[in-house]
């Protein structure tokens, strides 16, 4: 049947792979993945693949894997897929919050504004942080990108929103925001949905790392502040156990968090006129005449 495939719909990308193996087995990893380049028609591009080890393994590396890019000790600046991995969080997220700013001060600038706002939604706001939010969980940086989306909404739309309508413009679209979510609100979640979800192989990896001593990855203290932040109390959410009661876990405890940002905001509203207009203004809610489900 492969056969009958048009050409250019049988090629194949192995990208982004990692591969973790004691020293003295470099040799044979390298034999599968050049017996994969055979078998299976894909091209190792050694130029730009990394290795990582300590400094006196470096010599028995070259000799089994040569010609590789770059050769980096747990000590130096080095990521994985943009990850930071020697434990430099705030460089990491430094570096982000300075690309975001550049990139939001540019959607100011665009002539189209219904342009500019969807690039926001989609491209510049929550949606460009996620993986770093499940990679680094909760940091203090995380307020000022939010603040940076909010201000670029202002400016985009050209209208000044008081504390209340920033809590409407972060909430999600069904229920009468605008989507744009605090990265500091769900970083929480986010980060405990990926390290649940890796638990196992997590804890066999920290194993002859400098966190050896720790049994099991609810001690990190990435994880301890998770687990003790506003976010996850909001949605009852104290323990691993918790997380892991969720099937799809980041997607469902969102939604659980969605729905109380959304209820706290309806609660937190003054007049019935204004509790009246917003109930309306979500899709959901607009079709059901109904306001977000009180739990």
């Amino acid at each position: 049947e492969l056969d009958s495939v048009p050409e250019l719909s049988r090629v194949w990308i192995y990208d982004d792979l990692t591969c973790v193996c004691p020293i003295s087995s470099l040799g044979a990893l390298r034999n599968v993945l050049q017996g994969h380049e055979t078998d299976l028609g894909l091209v190792w591009n050694k130029a730009k693949s990394a290795a990582v080890g300590h400094a006196e393994d470096l010599d028995a590396v070259r000799e089994a894997c040569p010609n590789l890019g770059d050769y980096y000790t747990p000590d130096d600046n080095w990521s994985l897929l943009g990850v930071p991995m020697n434990g430099r969080r705030d460089d990491a997220l430094k570096l982000f919050l300075d690309e975001s700013k550049t990139q939001l001060a540019s959607l100011s600038l665009m002539r189209s504004s219904t342009t500019a706002l969807a690039l926001l939604l989609f491209a510049a706001s929550f949606c460009r942080a996620v993986f770093l939010l499940r990679a680094l969980g909760p940091h203090p940086m995380l307020d000022l990108f939010d603040e940076e989306v909010l201000t670029t909404f202002e400016r985009i739309t050209g209208v000044s929103l008081d504390e209340r309508d920033r809590r409407q413009v972060s909430l999600a679209t069904k229920y009468g925001g605008w989507g744009l979510r605090s990265t500091a609100k769900y970083a929480p979640l986010a980060h405990l949905a990926a390290v649940s979800a890796t638990k196992t192989t997590t804890e066999l990896m920290l194993r002859g790392s400098r966190w050896e001593s720790v049994a099991s990855v609810s001690a990190l203290p990435s994880v301890r502040m998770s687990l003790e932040s506003e976010s996850a109390r909001k949605i009852s959410v104290s323990s691993f156990d918790d997380v892991a009661a969720f099937s799809k876990q980041q997607a469902e405890m969102s939604k659980l968090l969605d729905r109380k940002l959304a209820q706290e905001h309806l609660d937190g509203l003054v007049t019935s006129e204004d509790q009246a207009r917003f109930t309306c203004v979500g899709s959901t809610p607009w079709v059901n005449g109904s306001s977000p489900p009180r739990d």
